[in-house]
Order: C-alpha cells, then sequence, then structure tokens
C-alpha cells in the first residue's frame, strides 16, 4: 500500500489509475462498512451501488482531499 499523500497526488495527476489503486486498497474497507450498516434493509445490488457511489463521490473531492483533516481510509470510512 502507498502512502496518502502518494495517492492523491496519483488521483490528481493520472486519474483513472488513481482511482484504480483506491479501490484496490480500500475496496474490501468500504464495502464491509456498508455491508454491516445496510444489509439487513437493502439488496446486495443497492449495496455494491453504495460503494461505488462512495468511490465516485471521493474521486469527484480528489482535488479537495486535505490531508491535514485526516487520512484517504478514514475519508472513506
Amino acid at each position: 500500500m502507498i502512502s496518502d499523500i502518494e495517492l492523491l497526488n496519483i488521483l490528481i495527476h493520472k486519474p483513472e489509475a488513481g482511482l484504480k489503486k483506491m479501490m484496490d486498497d480500500y475496496m474490501a474497507l468500504v464495502y464491509t462498512i456498508i455491508f454491516n450498516q445496510l444489509s439487513n434493509i437493502y439488496s446486495k445490488e443497492d449495496i455494491e451501488e453504495c460503494v461505488s457511489d462512495v468511490f465516485f463521490e471521493v474521486f469527484n473531492y480528489r482535488n479537495r482531499i486535505g490531508l491535514t483533516k485526516g487520512s484517504i481510509k478514514a475519508f472513506l470510512a
């Protein structure tokens, strides 16, 4: 796993590669959190869509992420 600074740099300068790396590193975490919160209410497809939405929102917000406020992992969680 690379550092948050490196990941943010890739997200900004090579967005597609950065998104892939972020998803590779944090998919299990994000899926687990969302599954634990929504599995009693929503279908597997809805949960997967929510996971995608989280990564999409972080990807769109990448130019405004301030690592002084916390890590990318915390931001995703």
